[in-house]
């Protein structure tokens, strides 16, 4: 049996794990609209400018 797992299926906490290592501005142009989950996972973060 195939499973295939999205981006959107990773926690919350891997995406802020992976957002540690981008800076603010890439983080929104790479992920802003990609889907809702993940533009609520955005509002999650403090940003480090």
């Amino acid at each position: 049996m195939d499973t295939q797992t999205h981006l959107e299926d990773l926690s919350n906490e891997i995406f802020f794990e992976i957002f540690d290592y981008l800076h603010a501005l890439d983080i929104f142009t790479a992920f802003a609209s990609l889907n809702k989950r993940i533009s609520s996972v955005l509002q999650l973060i403090s940003l480090r400018v």
